[in-house]
């Protein structure tokens, strides 16, 4: 995980072909090393990490967010697009509002809605 966070995709890449568990979590957050490749915006990892069968809408552990949505709310377009593009099921809803990716984006991109529950439907 500290690799993928570090953008260190060669470690990444070895880690991966040495049989690591792509599916470990942070013990503090729950965070796996494809929740850190979206919100860092490395593709690179996040193509190996899909490639070695990461599971795509893992949560976190605090509040249940997948890569997918910390990718939405962190402006990772190319995270988004990646993971949209693997088949992320844009479904699923995060363990404490009940939101979506799709929620995330229109938050980021609207000022006046973003942290509102009203808009969270």
């Amino acid at each position: 995980m500290i690799a993928t966070g570090l953008g260190h995709t060669a470690i990444v890449r070895l880690l991966v072909v040495g049989g690591a568990n792509v599916e470990a979590k942070d013990d503090k957050t729950g965070y796996t090393a494809l929740i850190i490749a979206s919100q860092r915006g490395n593709i690179e990892s996040l193509q190996l990490l899909v490639e070695a069968g990461a599971n795509k809408e893992a949560k976190s552990g605090e509040d249940g967010f997948t890569a997918l949505m910390f990718a939405s709310r962190r402006g990772q377009t190319a995270s988004v697009q990646f993971l949209v593009d693997a088949g992320t099921d844009m479904e699923v809803k995060d363990d404490t509002a009940g939101c979506t990716a799709l929620i995330f984006l229109e938050a980021r991109s609207c000022h006046n809605c973003a942290g509102s529950s009203g808009s969270r439907g």
